[in-house]
């Protein structure tokens, strides 16, 4: 068990061991301030052995602190749009704006498919339309952390 630290506490987490596995584990930051979307979000990947929740942070600040004060960056960074105080999308436009963060990958994650275009001119590598099930959560985050975003090979993904 893993014990991920929470604005409101500690969460226990299951993650599977990279022996289980022949791909390197991804570590990731979730950005997303509901507790029942947080909850989701670490059932669907439960089972993803190459997958490990390194953080959860509720709102843009809370990440963007986390970050730079982080001796071990995300691989990936799944974030929320619409959140208190800071949103994804101005979180996004400061991690991109920051040379020590900005080849991060951020995936953002709404309801609303109708952010999908905005995020990815913003810089996104991929968006989520968040789904009811969690199996579809789980698949559309097994595909994105398979997908390469080198520098060199950033490819946007929209995953409805």
């Amino acid at each position: 068990m893993q014990r991920i630290k929470l604005a409101h506490g500690y969460l226990a987490v299951s993650i599977h061991p990279q022996a289980r596995t022949m791909q390197p584990i991804k570590n990731i930051l979730l950005v997303e301030d509901d507790i029942d979307d947080q909850s989701f979000f670490i059932n669907a990947i439960s089972t993803l052995d190459n997958v490990a929740l390194q953080h959860i942070s509720i709102n843009g600040i809370d990440a963007l602190d986390n970050l730079l004060h982080s001796t071990t960056l995300p691989d990936l960074i799944f974030m929320d749009i619409n959140m208190p105080l800071m949103n994804g999308l101005e979180c996004l436009a400061e991690i991109i704006k920051n040379p020590y963060l900005r080849n991060i990958p951020v995936i953002m994650l709404s309801t609303s498919a109708q952010q999908a275009t905005l995020t990815r001119a913003m810089g996104a590598c991929a968006f989520i339309q968040k789904p009811s099930s969690e199996e579809l959560l789980r698949n559309k985050i097994e595909y994105t952390v398979s997908l390469d975003f080198s520098r060199s090979n950033r490819a946007v993904a929209l995953l409805n």
